[in-house]
């Protein structure tokens, strides 16, 4: 884990933590296809560095949501749903997984449900999957 300092700044020094020298860096910079931070594009510098300043810290809530079996068909052939979870805003960026059930067969079975779900959505008090 890394805390920021007084000043909401993360230094990391690479040499701490066995990062790559500057050839290699360069060398991987061609795979790099951008970094973002709260769904926006960190453009680097002329060094290819890219500072990430955490202002007004940084809090995580935990929603549970369930998503039921009656799917609606889209206009594309999709099939969506929109589930409430109170709380959830528009502006958040969740990091959505399963929670799975303790029997195995019916947590392969949700796992193989959950690979179907390809996209969800937040809305102020709802999730669109």
């Amino acid at each position: 884990m890394v805390n920021p300092d007084s000043a909401r700044i993360v230094d990391i020094d690479v040499t701490s933590i066995g990062g790559a020298t500057i050839e290699q860096g360069e060398k991987a910079d061609s795979a790099i296809q951008g970094v973002k931070l709260n769904g926006i594009l960190i453009e680097p510098d002329s060094q290819k560095i890219v500072d990430v300043i955490v202002s007004g810290g940084s809090s995580s809530t935990t929603y549970t949501a369930e998503i039921g079996t009656n799917w609606i068909t889209a206009e594309t052939g999709e099939y969506n749903q929109t589930v409430a979870v109170s709380g959830i805003l528009v502006s958040d960026n969740p990091i959505v997984d399963v929670i799975l059930d303790d029997e195995k067969d019916t947590a392969l079975a949700q796992l193989e449900s959950w690979n179907l779900i390809s996209k969800i959505e937040t809305s102020n008090g709802s999730i669109t999957l």
